[in-house]
């Protein structure tokens, strides 16, 4: 009867640890879909410093199928602290399911601003973070709700609020990779797509002076801020020569011009990418 006893509890010790084993080994050779099912890993949006989804999905090259993914909804000037509804759309007409990732960085390669997603039941969005680098990235993606269209036909979209920075930093980038599944359960026969936007710290002010050579103000001086499209502000300096432009959209190149009676002045280019405080013109 003890030896029966023995015999048994071995059995029990051996099926226990083979169950273990299966368990784990089952663990670790899931289908990599299925951590792509569940959202991306971060830093794979094509942003600078980083990869897209090809590196998982390997059948297609990126941008070669007949899809699309776009970004709607980021601001062509963004005000610090300001939030905005932005929507990705990732579209084929033949995939079964769809999925994204999206980050905002600034010049310098860090996060800008932040996201949020909507409270669901059933979310359909995350925000997870990476590191690119020495910078911490945010970033919006897809989760296992959010993979289906649920009766739309060839495109899925996610819309969530990105708050802009409370400070301006520059020219910010949006990049976003969107999958065009089959939905077949595997990374193969998957179509990705990549593409960005561009928000810019605007609008701005350009300020200065108008003076004679001797350093004087002169008052009642025209100046002028324009594209090739024509004059967009004028302003009249002051009783000391000041002058102030507002409202200037960032991000492009500008001539500035001066006049003032019997004094001519060499007009100026400016890329505008922030304010500038320190415009003077002196006569010729």
């Amino acid at each position: 009867m003890i030896f029966h006893k023995r015999i048994l509890l071995k059995c029990s010790i051996m099926l226990t640890f083979l169950a273990t084993f299966l368990a784990i080994a089952l663990f670790w050779t899931r289908p990599q879909v299925e951590a792509s099912a569940s959202g991306p890993s971060a830093s794979h949006t094509n942003a600078p410093g980083e990869d897209n989804c090809t590196a998982c999905h390997t059948s297609f090259m990126v941008n070669s199928g007949s899809g699309s993914v776009t970004i709607t909804g980021a601001p062509h000037d963004y005000l610090p602290g300001q939030a905005y509804q932005i929507t990705v759309q990732t579209a084929q007409g033949v995939a079964g399911a769809y999925g994204f990732q999206i980050t905002a960085v600034d010049p310098q390669g860090r996060a800008a601003g932040s996201f949020d997603v909507p409270n669901a039941p059933t979310p359909k969005m995350q925000t997870i973070v990476g590191q690119v680098g020495p910078n911490v990235r945010q970033y919006v993606e897809h989760t296992v709700d959010g993979l289906f269209t649920q009766g739309v036909f060839g495109s899925n979209s996610w819309t969530f609020t990105w708050t802009a920075p409370a400070t301006r930093v520059g020219k910010i980038g949006f990049y976003a990779a969107g999958n065009a599944a089959d939905g077949h359960g595997s990374p193969a026969n998957d179509y990705i797509y990549t593409t960005s936007e561009s928000s810019f710290d605007g609008p701005l002010l350009v300020s200065g002076r108008v003076t004679y050579s001797g350093g004087a103000g002169i008052p009642g001086s025209r100046v002028s801020i324009s594209t090739l499209q024509g004059v967009i502000r004028t302003s009249i300096t002051n009783s000391f020569g000041y002058f102030s432009l507002e409202g200037i959209p960032s991000g492009a190149t500008y001539t500035l011009t001066a006049t003032a009676k019997r004094v001519a002045f060499a007009s100026q280019q400016i890329q505008l990418n922030g304010d500038l405080t320190n415009i003077n013109f002196t006569p010729q």
